[in-house]
C-alpha cells in the first residue's frame, strides 16, 4: 500500500471524528456510515456507475458468492469453465441444486489446460430451456485465461440471460460497460481492501 494510505488506517485505529477507532466503533453509528458510504461512492466515481446499478458489501469472500448466486438467482445457471474459480463456482452451484428439478449447466468449458475463452454462446441449454444467468470468471488468475470482451450470441441476436461476473482477481483494472453486466463481484483482498470483504456490485432490479 501507499505510504500515505498506512497512515490513514493507522490513524483510523486511533479515532474517527474525535471519537472511536475504526475497530471499535459501532456498526449502527454515524461515523460508520460515513465510511461506508464513502467507501461506495469512490467504488461508484472508479467505475462510472450508473444509477441502475448499486454497491453491497458482504461478507465471506467470493467463494460463499458461489452458492448465494445460486440460492438467490436461481439453479440453471449456465456457467463457463475457463479455470480453477470457474470451476469451483459451478461445483458449488450444483451442490446447491442437488434437491432442484432445475440444475446448472456448463455452456463452455476448455478443460484440462485453460488455454481460451468463448467468444459465442448460445441463450439455452442443451434441451433448449432459457438459462437463469450466465456465469463468468473474467480472469483465471492460475492459468491467465483473461476476457477481453463479454460473449455474444452465436446466432447473433441481442439478449442473452443477466451475465454474472466474478471479478475477483481484475476488479478495478479496466471499464466495464455495465449495460452488459448485471452482476459483478469480487473479493477485495487482490485489489481493493481486507480479506473477508466482498464487493458486490449488481443492477437494482435484480437485487431486490
Amino acid at each position: 500500500l501507499p505510504s500515505e494510505v498506512k497512515v490513514k488506517v493507522v490513524e483510523a485505529i486511533e479515532g474517527i471524528d474525535g471519537g472511536p477507532g475504526i475497530l471499535e466503533l459501532s456498526h449502527r453509528s454515524a461515523s460508520f456510515d460515513r465510511v461506508i458510504d464513502g467507501a461506495r461512492e469512490v467504488i461508484r466515481r472508479l467505475y462510472r456507475l450508473p444509477e441502475t446499478h448499486e454497491v453491497l458489501f458482504l461478507q465471506g469472500g467470493a467463494s460463499l458468492q458461489f452458492a448465494m448466486i445460486a440460492l438467490n438467482l436461481g439453479t440453471r445457471g449456465g456457467f463457463l469453465t475457463t479455470g480453477e474459480w470457474s470451476r469451483r463456482a459451478l461445483a458449488e452451484a450444483r451442490k446447491v441444486a442437488e434437491d432442484k428439478a432445475d440444475k446448472p449447466v456448463e455452456l463452455y468449458s476448455c478443460e484440462p489446460l485453460f488455454t481460451d475463452v468463448p467468444t459465442q454462446l448460445r441463450p439455452q441449454d442443451r434441451d433448449g430451456q432459457a438459462l437463469d444467468y450466465i456465469h463468468l470468471t473474467s480472469n483465471n488468475t492460475i492459468y491467465g485465461t483473461q476476457y477481453k470482451a463479454l460473449p455474444q450470441r452465436a446466432d447473433g441476436k441481442e439478449s442473452l440471460p443477466p451475465f454474472i461476473v466474478d471479478a475477483s482477481s481484475d476488479i478495478f483494472s479496466r471499464e466495464i460497460d455495465w449495460s452488459k453486466v448485471d452482476l459483478l463481484y469480487a473479493g477485495a483482498q487482490k485489489n481493493a481492501g481486507p480479506s473477508g470483504v466482498t464487493i458486490v456490485i449488481g443492477r437494482r432490479e435484480l437485487l431486490r
